[in-house]
């Protein structure tokens, strides 16, 4: 399963095992995605901080760059040893960081004043954090399939980082609703906007020489896709980011979407469920995907996804490697940015 060419690697959320991240105070992970395991090049895990997440030291993360998408909170992120970098993180923020650079993540200080470390019910912060090798996402390796390499690498870090800690218990049901809901119940539209304006596609160097990158939902470029329905929010993509071979974004597919079967040819894509609901496919073999589902598809293996609501299906997306897919959305219509509707149910941002 997840094999290439195999079915689709389909997992949830609730009943993930949750651990306490290794050497670290009020910080937790739930792996959603393990290499070794689903047989992927890459891994994909909730990481949760608690009030006393400022106390550790900072790290770093080797061979792989480290893609964040927040879910829920706010924190503040230090990158870099003598020239440092400070950014502001909230609900509906990307940021992608290189490989080996010094990082510290903080919740925001008085954020709540729940101080239990151990993490069982609360938190500040939540954010999928993704391990992308840097042997498969980088552009001057594209030629070279490096696969079985990645996903050693990717699995060593999530045997570093996630799996050598105590066992905290499974996400509950209540636990997913509240972080995907997170950002209408603590956030969105009481955010500072004028401290969004000036974080606006922030790209920030002085980390070593690589170049830590952080994209607000609200500011993204929107496409239609070509001869369809569907919309995606470029948050990072090889066109803008030349740095990384691999694209993430927002897709929103519109009520009554059908995704026409395609294949991939050596692009691993992943989809994972922020609102909404909807149908995977992939080799004949239908599943439902709803909040807190995710799905890869793996090269050459046939898939779509369909809504068949009455309510837009909202999903992360990554490809990878890019496999020449954000040229194929860039083809598409440039629609702006994502509508008042959409930032309203992603990030209660613009709600009448």
């Amino acid at each position: 399963m997840g094999g290439e060419g195999g079915k689709a690697v389909v997992r949830k959320m609730v009943e993930t095992e949750l651990v306490r991240k290794r050497g670290r105070q009020a910080r937790a992970v739930a792996p959603l995605l393990v290499p070794k395991r689903d047989q992927l090049p890459f891994a994909l895990g909730l990481e949760l901080c608690g009030a006393r997440a400022s106390e550790n030291p900072k790290e770093r993360v080797g061979g792989a760059w480290t893609l964040h998408y927040v879910l829920e909170g706010c924190a503040e992120l230090t990158a870099g040893e003598e020239d440092e970098v400070e950014l502001h993180l909230g609900a509906g923020d990307g940021l992608i960081i290189p490989p080996d650079v010094l990082r510290s993540l903080e919740p925001c200080h008085g954020a709540s004043k729940d101080k239990d470390p151990r993490l069982d019910v609360e938190w500040e912060f939540a954010s999928l954090v993704a391990y992308l090798p840097e042997c498969l996402v980088d552009p001057d390796l594209a030629h070279k399939r490096r696969t079985s390499e990645a996903l050693h690498v990717a699995q060593a870090l999530v045997e570093q980082n996630w799996k050598s800690g105590s066992p905290l218990g499974k996400l509950r049901q209540d636990q997913v609703v509240q972080m995907l809901e997170g950002a209408k119940r603590r956030h969105g539209s009481t955010s500072d906007e004028s401290e969004d304006a000036d974080l606006e596609g922030s790209e920030m160097d002085g980390t070593n020489g690589g170049l830590v990158s952080l994209r607000k939902l609200k500011d993204v470029d929107t496409y239609q896709m070509p001869n369809q329905t569907n919309r995606l929010a470029l948050m990072f993509d090889p066109v803008r980011n030349q740095q990384i071979n691999a694209t993430f974004g927002v897709e929103v597919f519109e009520p009554g979407h059908i995704t026409p079967l395609h294949v991939h040819e050596d692009g691993y894509e992943l989809f994972f469920v922020l609102s909404g609901s909807g149908v995977g496919h992939s080799e004949g073999h239908s599943f439902d995907l709803e909040p807190g589902s995710l799905a890869v598809f793996p090269p050459k293996t046939w898939h779509g996804i369909d809504n068949l609501n009455v309510e837009r299906l909202y999903c992360l997306e990554l490809m990878l490697p890019n496999d020449m897919f954000a040229e194929l959305v860039r083809s598409g219509k440039p629609v702006g940015v994502l509508d008042d509707d959409d930032l309203c149910t992603l990030i209660n941002f613009g709600c009448g």
